[in-house]
């Protein structure tokens, strides 16, 4: 009798917040999606060469509630250099992180269930990681950013916002900190319209 394994994966189940189009209510606004800003190709918003992976497509952005993509990186350890994968997906107005098909948890194929450190990033706001290795399998039990400081790795990482912790905005500059070059590069561009890094609060203009 001839047997066939399935090729190993793991979901990763994501709830978080971004600072910048956080609405103050438990969402974020979704102006950049209804706008029609939100690229197709997720390498118009995370250079491949950058961030070192392989570009989703989409036909259109799947459905109302996208705010934006992020990546979604998978580490054994603390350190840059212990990355095992990572891929692009669609943030949801309620924090939820999901596939391109706009309503699934991340999947990673070809890696087997086990604890992994997960890496959020957003072109304009300070990237966080889990405070801990995270089980991942097939049956992702959801971990959440949001809920409190201590959720992501080091100190403060996240903004307080009304009772619920989002990832910080401000990095126009995308170089993972926020500084004196981010406001001036905001306040030389002020006006603009797009898809753009130095949108700050995702809203379509700097």
């Amino acid at each position: 009798i001839l047997r066939t394994t399935a090729p190993d994966f793991v979901l990763a189940n994501l709830k978080v917040y971004l600072e910048g189009p956080y609405n103050g209510s438990g969402g974020m606004t979704t102006t950049l999606n209804s706008s029609n800003f939100i690229p197709l190709n997720s390498n118009d918003a995370y250079s491949t060469v950058t961030y070192d992976y392989t570009a989703s497509t989409v036909v259109s952005i799947p459905n109302l509630n996208i705010v934006d993509w992020v990546l979604v990186e998978l580490r054994t350890g603390i350190a840059s250099g212990t990355k095992v994968a990572t891929r692009a997906a669609f943030l949801k107005s309620d924090g939820t992180i999901v596939d391109i098909d706009g309503i699934s948890p991340v999947h990673f194929s070809s890696l087997s269930d086990g604890n992994y450190y997960i890496v959020i990033r957003h072109r304009n706001h300070l990237a966080i990681m889990s405070a801990t290795a995270i089980s991942l399998s097939r049956d992702s039990v959801l971990y959440d950013f949001s809920t409190a400081q201590s959720q992501a790795y080091g100190t403060n990482p996240m903004k307080s916002l009304s009772g619920v912790y989002s990832m910080i905005s401000g990095d126009a500059s995308s170089d993972g900190q926020v500084n004196v070059d981010d406001r001036n590069a905001t306040w030389n561009n002020k006006n603009l319209v797009g898809f753009r890094t130095d949108d700050v609060t995702l809203d379509g203009q700097v």
